[in-house]
């Protein structure tokens, strides 16, 4: 059962997730500068727990790209012809940036280019990190047949089911088995179903289920009860960092402690529901909406293009200009993140104007 939504027009509080979750995710990229700024500061402290709670909402980003995606995709009906073209285009979009992202390693490093290594690096790593996410996104767009299959006969009820399921075995039972045991008798492996969990399954059918099977009165009942849920959650996964953290310390290699994961569903979901009630087509003044479709349709350009501004001197200078007036260390990077966001915009927006390439962006 799919809800009606206007032929032309996008639907707006998706483009407000989707700007939501590129932030985040250049976010997560600063690594020490950001998202694990809470491993620096004195331990248990304010600013410990307020850049850990921070860094923790940061993770919803992957979540919120998935979840859309099948909310868009799990309702339509192609035939597999037209399934891998929609692989093939992102093969060719993994491929053409790889190459980019591998000329600028070259040419930092004084190498020469060589096919048969580059075709390697492609193959089984990526030629700049953040780049893992296309792989796993072309995997899911080969799995579309099956989830769409799934989707739109699975009865309402089951989708509760496995967002229980999902937050049982994920959140709750890691959570529960650290505490009493610190993992010493996790619960066996082969008794949790964890097909059911990867991101490729799991966040489609569930953004399938948020946008096509819950109406908008639904949704408004459930903004106060998901966030009170997600403080909940957002709580325990703090508390749980810092009781591995008093357990076992920071590691050089593994700042981010495990914790950071267990509860994604639950703040990607309760940042879905809100967006859904509060960024409504016909509720947002013409000219922000404007705004955040320009914007919003320029997200995946600016995924593949910030960590390329990332590392530049100039845009290094930017985040210690900030410093220099004494603010905040958090606050400064949280400026310099959206600074990095409207750099990278400006080519990504460009490139989505031009008629051949923005059939890939």
């Amino acid at each position: 059962m799919e809800l009606t939504q206007p032929k032309k027009e996008k639907t707006l509080y998706f483009e407000v997730l989707r700007i939501m979750a590129v932030f985040a995710v250049i976010f997560i990229h600063t690594g020490d500068f950001g998202y694990s700024l809470f491993a620096q500061r004195p331990f248990g402290s304010l600013d410990f727990w307020i850049d850990l709670v921070l860094s923790l909402c940061s993770r919803f980003c992957v979540a919120a790209f998935f979840a859309i995606s099948g909310a868009l995709l799990l309702p339509k009906n192609e035939p597999l012809k037209a399934v891998w073209k929609r692989v093939a285009r992102m093969v060719v979009v993994l491929l053409v940036v790889s190459l980019l992202y591998w000329f600028e390693y070259l040419a930092q490093n004084g190498g020469k280019f060589s096919f048969i290594t580059f075709f390697h690096k492609s193959y089984y790593d990526q030629t700049r990190y953040h780049l893992w996410f296309v792989y796993s996104y072309i995997a899911f767009l080969i799995t579309l047949p099956f989830l769409r299959a799934l989707a739109q006969n699975l009865e309402t009820k089951y989708f509760y089911y496995l967002i229980g399921l999902q937050v049982l075995f994920v959140g709750i039972i890691p959570v529960l088995d650290y505490k009493t045991t610190i993992y010493e008798f996790p619960l066996n492996p082969e008794a949790i179903p964890s097909w059911m969990f990867a991101q490729i399954f799991f966040y489609p059918l569930t953004g399938y289920f948020l946008h096509n099977r819950l109406s908008i009165e639904q949704a408004k009942k459930w903004v106060l009860p998901l966030w009170a849920a997600n403080i909940v959650s957002l709580a325990a996964a703090a508390y749980m960092t810092w009781f591995q953290r008093r357990m076992i310390g920071f590691a050089n290699d593994d700042p981010t402690p495990n914790f950071h994961f267990v509860f994604i569903s639950v703040n990607c979901i309760t940042l879905f529901v809100t967006a859904r009630v509060l960024f409504r087509n016909d509720k947002v003044p013409s000219w922000l909406k404007t705004v955040l479709f320009q914007v919003g349709e320029s997200v995946f350009g600016i995924y593949l293009i910030h960590m390329y501004f990332l590392r530049q001197p100039w845009v290094e200078k930017i985040i210690n200009t900030i410093l220099a007036t004494g603010c905040d260390r958090m606050v400064a990077v949280n400026i310099w993140v959206l600074c990095i966001l409207l750099i990278s915009l400006v080519p990504a927006w460009i490139l989505k104007k031009i008629p051949v390439i923005r059939n890939f962006l």
